[in-house]
C-alpha cells in the first residue's frame, strides 16, 4: 500500500487516499485540480458531483471535501471500486456519497435523474472516445437540465466535442500535455466561473 493523491482544499485537506498502484489508473495532476476547483469555487458548496471515470476518486473527494452534496462515483473495474470504498469510508463522509459500479454511458441519465443540479468532471481514457457518445446521449435527455456544466479532462490533442451538439464550450485550459475543456448545456444560461 502506499500514499495516493492529497486533497488539497476544504475539509479533507491534507488527507491523503491510500491506494495500490492499479496499472491504467491516472489520478488528476495537483496543479490540473487546483485550478479546476479554483475556477468552479463558487458553485460547488452543496451541490452535486459527479466524478464520472472516478478511478482513484480524488476529484469526487476533493469535491466532497469543499462542500458537493451528494458525489457520485462511476467506476466500471471491481478492484478499483473496491479500493475507492476504502477512501471514501476513510473520509468518515461516506453519508455524503454515492458509488456506483458500471458503465457511466449507461447509467449517468439514471443518475442526473435523482439529483439536483449537478457539475460532472469526466476524465475517460485518453485514447477513448466515449466522451461523444455520453454527450449526444444527454443532449436529447431531460437530464442535462440538471447539469450546470461538464469539466472534460482529455489529452490537448484529442477532440472531445467533434461530433457533438447540444452543447457549448466555454473555456479551454492547457496543462502541459492536459486540457480541461468546460461546457454547458446549449439554451442554458452561461455559468460564470472563474478564469
Amino acid at each position: 500500500m502506499m500514499h495516493g493523491p492529497k486533497v488539497i482544499g476544504g475539509r479533507l485537506a491534507g488527507f491523503h487516499l491510500p491506494y495500490c498502484k492499479i496499472p491504467g489508473i491516472r489520478p488528476t495532476l495537483e496543479s490540473v485540480r487546483k485550478s479546476f476547483f479554483d475556477t468552479v469555487a463558487q458553485v460547488i458548496p452543496g451541490n452535486g458531483f459527479i466524478d464520472a471515470f472516478a478511478g482513484s476518486g480524488i476529484m469526487g473527494i476533493e469535491a466532497l471535501s469543499r462542500g458537493a452534496e451528494p458525489v457520485v462515483f462511476f467506476e466500471s473495474a471491481e478492484q478499483t471500486c473496491r479500493q475507492l470504498k476504502q477512501s471514501l469510508l476513510l473520509t468518515g463522509l461516506m453519508e455524503r456519497t454515492i458509488l456506483i459500479r458500471g458503465d457511466v454511458s449507461e447509467k449517468i441519465e439514471e443518475s442526473l435523474a435523482g439529483l439536483e443540479q449537478t457539475i460532472v468532471f469526466c476524465d475517460p481514457p485518453y485514447k477513448s472516445n466515449l466522451m461523444q457518445g455520453i454527450l449526444n446521449r444527454l443532449s436529447g435527455s431531460a437530464s442535462n437540465k440538471k447539469i450546470l456544466l461538464i469539466a472534460i479532462e482529455h489529452h490537448h490533442k484529442n477532440r472531445p466535442m467533434s461530433g457533438v451538439t447540444g452543447w457549448i464550450v466555454t473555456k479551454e485550459k492547457r496543462y502541459g500535455e492536459t486540457q480541461l475543456t468546460f461546457i454547458v448545456p446549449q439554451g442554458t444560461i452561461k455559468l460564470e466561473v472563474h478564469q
